[in-house]
């Protein structure tokens, strides 16, 4: 668990830092803390991968994920690794994005075990 400190402290580097591709792994829904200090410390990320235990709940993620867009305007590919992933985790991906964004100008699709979404900015 990351502190209120620890975030302060990686604030300066957050303004210098270029990290465009972030690759988190063994997430829940519960780890809000450690998502939030990644995208504070990478605040020019395009492309984040984020791989969920069976039990995450993703859409729960992906709304916390979608509510930090402010700060991490450059995203355009956010891709779910979820062991349990299907079509219906698509649609409710999707319903959550058509919901939290005016941005509807995206796409949505699975292989396997991921599940990628990629707007146009």
């Amino acid at each position: 668990s990351l502190s209120i400190e620890d975030i302060k402290n990686n604030l300066p580097v957050s303004a210098i830092n270029k990290i465009t591709q972030v690759k988190l792994g063994q997430v829940t829904e519960d780890d809000e803390e450690e998502i939030e200090f990644f995208i504070n410390l990478c605040p020019h990320i395009e492309y984040l991968e984020v791989e969920c235990m069976s039990d995450t709940d993703v859409p729960l993620l992906m709304k916390f994920i979608m509510n930090q867009r402010i700060r991490i305007p450059k995203l355009c590919y956010l891709c779910f690794i979820n062991p349990i992933a299907d079509d219906n985790m698509v649609r409710s991906l999707a319903m959550t994005i058509d919901s939290e964004t005016v941005n509807d100008n995206y796409t949505i699709q699975r292989s396997g075990d991921k599940i990628s979404v990629h707007w146009k900015l």
